[in-house]
């Protein structure tokens, strides 16, 4: 139940005190979420961007940072600011000697209320693509490069991140249920002894029996047989034929299966107590333990090889997914990204960074299918380095990525880059922008086959697009919102929200940088209510 303050319970040595935190604004959503744990988050959440007042009980306080703050009168009161911050907020508790005695979790709610979705299907997806990269025959990267997951805790996250988005998706999910409700089976001859007189039909293997095998009985006088043989065996083995589970394909997805939990339970043999990782890697060592304990898993056996090559991997529902699950594991354990930290180090959530790397994927997905290019420096995304295979994706690093688009009349360079600056100190007719430096998340640029890009600057042959990405918008208006109060906006940018500043910074980049075509925001969202057409005149106004 939401409201505007919320009590929590805090465990110290011996004793419980109280801590009280109260909502500044009607907006200051406080909640206690029930299903948190299954998430990995914290129970108790507030939402970033708003602010809370606090109390904890008297000799006590909450340890200041740059979200927390003391009040100058009382140690045991102050303020909560997360401001962007989104994720897990560790507090430390101290005691009246300012000791750490215990410890508060709080989640930080993004404003967007689908960011939990968001975040796994964004990292999923970035998964995804990586691995895809790793799989080209282009590649640079071996497939035999091994890792050693105990020589680097810092990255250790960022692995289990990959990982984590690849097990924990729904596709991975459906497809395991899948194969428990319809599981290949075959044939399965096996022999047993039986009783003579039951049989109904005698096979070959069973008539030769009749007259070689042991412990026999005379057959009476009057019997039909009793002119070809005197006597018959009075037990003689059976062929039965039964469908077994015991496949080479279940083999595989229960090896499969194995090697993802033993993957988590030896990652918590390396983490803190109550840490994010060690919260996340329990709740999918408890869903894979669910999986393996069904009941045809009990009858399957350990695999002698991997039939990578099998129809049934390769095609049937289920088992496909298993199958490419199980490749994009093996890649994403190796994975390291230096860029993730700000995505989700010290138990940050934060979907705003996730977002604008995902965009670099689908854009650079969209500009490959429009221009019927593969950039021809694409490989250059993934390296190796000397704790792993590295995503060369970090905010603040330039990255371009070049093509040639070939059409009926012209070929045309193409590069789309990733965090391109342009400095406002370049006179003109170089690159540049005509008064500060400025830096877009992604810039699409286009210019003649023949000539460098500098050239093409200088003659006036090349023209610029430029994106940039924006998360945290919930509606369109809050974008083009209303001219009503420009106090208002300008407070919200203190704030660290974005609305319509976001709008004037795309008519500066496209005033500010020389060559520039157009300008935009890219916001997550399915409205379609503002279209705008430029001029058309000769000379636009």
């Amino acid at each position: 139940m939401q409201e505007n303050k919320l009590e929590i319970d805090v465990l110290i040595p011996d004793k419980k005190i109280k801590l009280t935190i109260f909502g500044e604004n009607p907006d200051s959503t406080l909640i206690e979420v029930l299903d948190a744990a299954e998430n990995g988050e914290a129970t108790y959440q507030i939402k970033e961007g708003c602010f809370y007042e606090y109390k904890i009980s008297d000799f006590y306080s909450l340890a200041p940072s740059e979200i927390v703050s003391h009040s100058k009168v009382n140690k045991s009161t102050g303020r909560i600011a997360p401001n962007i911050y989104v994720g897990t907020l560790s507090i430390d508790v101290l005691d009246k000697e300012d000791v750490k005695c215990g410890e508060v979790k709080l989640e930080v709610q993004s404003v967007k209320t689908s960011y939990r979705e968001d975040y796994r299907y964004m990292l999923e997806e970035i998964t995804e693509k990586c691995t895809d990269l790793l799989l080209q025959h282009s590649s640079p990267v071996t497939q035999n490069f091994e890792t050693d997951f105990s020589t680097d805790s810092k990255t250790l996250y960022q692995r289990f991140a990959f990982i984590k988005s690849v097990i924990d998706s729904e596709e991975f999910n459906d497809s395991v249920h899948k194969i428990i409700s319809a599981p290949v089976t075959k044939w399965k001859e096996s022999e047993t002894v039986k009783d003579i007189r039951s049989i109904r039909r005698f096979s070959n293997s069973s008539v030769k029996q009749l007259a070689s095998a042991n412990n026999r009985i005379n057959l009476p006088v009057d019997h039909a047989l009793k002119t070809l043989l005197n006597s018959v065996p009075a037990k003689i083995k059976i062929n039965n034929k039964s469908e077994s589970l015991d496949t080479p394909e279940n083999r595989f997805v229960k090896h499969a299966l194995i090697s993802f939990q033993s993957f988590f339970s030896n990652l918590l043999t390396k983490v803190k107590e109550n840490s994010r990782l060690k919260i996340e890697a329990e709740l999918l060592i408890e869903k894979l333990e669910q999986f393996l304990n069904h009941s045809i898993f009990k009858e399957i056996s350990a695999p002698k090889s991997l039939p990578l090559n099998s129809p049934v991997l390769q095609r049937k529902e289920g088992y496909r997914e298993i199958l490419r699950v199980w490749l994009m594991f093996d890649l994403a354990a190796k994975m390291i990204w230096h860029g993730g930290d700000e995505v989700y180090a010290a138990n940050k959530k934060d979907v705003a960074v996730l977002y604008e790397y995902w965009l670099f994927f689908k854009l650079l997905e969209i500009i490959s299918e429009v221009f019927k290019i593969e950039p021809k420096s694409i490989n250059h995304l993934i390296k190796e380095t000397k704790d792993g295979l590295g995503l060369q994706l970090q905010q603040g690093q330039y990255l371009p990525l070049k093509g040639i688009y070939e059409s009926a009349t012209r070929k045309l360079e193409i590069e789309f880059s990733y965090n391109r600056t342009f400095i406002g100190a370049n006179d003109y007719p170089k690159a540049g922008s005509w008064t500060r430096s400025m830096r877009p998340d992604y810039t699409l640029s286009i210019w003649p086959h023949g000539i460098d890009a500098e050239t093409a600057e200088t003659q006036e042959l090349i023209v610029h697009v430029h994106f940039d990405a924006k998360y945290k918008v919930e509606k369109l208006n809050e974008i083009l919102g209303d001219d009503k109060d420009l106090l208002v906006e300008k407070e919200d940018q203190r704030k660290g929200k974005y609305k319509r500043a976001d709008l004037l910074k795309m008519h500066t980049y496209k005033d500010a940088i020389r060559r520039t075509a157009g300008a935009y925001v890219l916001y997550p969202g399915t409205d379609k209510l503002y279209r705008k057409s430029g001029f058309h005149e000769l000379i636009p106004g």
